[in-house]
């Protein structure tokens, strides 16, 4: 009975580092894929991972500012959850059945040179370089945003603070570029508001990222469709080989 015990004591602790290690390998694989798509840093500050169902539970996600920015955050995601398909780990794309991304708040910020974050971040986005971005595909995409704020450091070491509310709470299928995620975001996040012109963003390429996701994704159905269409075609065919004479 010792023995079982002390096995069984052992096999646990086996399977804690093991668990422990998939859980920090994951962790660094979202950083190192957030870096190579924005530029940026971002901070997790926890993260669940189910045992028995393949959900990602996210809490504390934060996109920090590029370098030359007085205030550490661009980006607060309170809570991000993905519902992913396991079998496409092992596979060069990996399937998000489910994505729900709760962005709490959104700071633009123009620093006392000028430049504003989210235009530094999409020059840091149009770079060539940096990695081969990872390839993911989100079925469903759950998207709320809470706030977007503007800070002007511009005039004086005291910022001009103005706050746009924003309430959006939006249900997006079918994304099958990180890139285009980035865009759809930013998007939804400034386009109604004056911040879309004082950020200096591309909304033209931003829209432009966001088209070519929908025009790839139309042509994959198209094909589908060719597709079906051969095989009834083909089927016919086959029945009318066994139809009496």
């Amino acid at each position: 009975m010792r023995k079982i015990g002390g096995f069984l004591i052992g096999l646990i602790i086996v399977l804690g580092v093991i668990v422990a290690a998939r859980n920090i390998l994951i962790v660094q694989g979202i950083k190192a894929g957030v870096k190579t798509v924005t530029g940026l840093e971002v901070v997790i500050e926890q993260m669940h991972i189910g045992l028995l169902r393949p959900v990602i539970d996210v809490r504390g996600f934060k996109l920090l500012n590029p370098e030359g920015f007085p205030d550490k955050t661009m980006i607060s995601v309170p809570v991000i959850s993905v519902v992913y398909d396991f079998p496409s780990l092992f596979q060069k794309k990996v399937s998000v059945k489910k994505m729900t991304l709760d962005l709490q708040e959104m700071d633009v910020i123009r620093n006392q040179k000028g430049e504003v974050n989210v235009q530094a971040m999409q020059k840091l986005m149009n770079q060539k370089g940096g990695g081969e971005l990872p390839q993911v595909r989100i079925d469903v995409l759950d998207l709320k945003i809470g706030k977007v704020v503007f800070k002007d450091y511009s005039l004086s070491g005291t910022p001009k603070v103005s706050e746009f509310k924003i309430g959006l709470n939006e249900r997006v299928e079918n994304i099958t570029d990180p890139k285009a995620l980035i865009a759809l975001i930013m998007s939804k996040a400034l386009k109604n508001t004056a911040l879309a012109q004082i950020s200096g963003l591309d909304m033209k390429a931003m829209e432009a990222e966001m088209k070519g996701n929908l025009k790839e994704l139309e042509g994959k159905t198209e094909q589908i469709k060719t597709q079906v269409d051969e095989l009834k075609k083909k089927a016919q065919d086959l029945l009318k080989g066994y139809a009496p004479k």
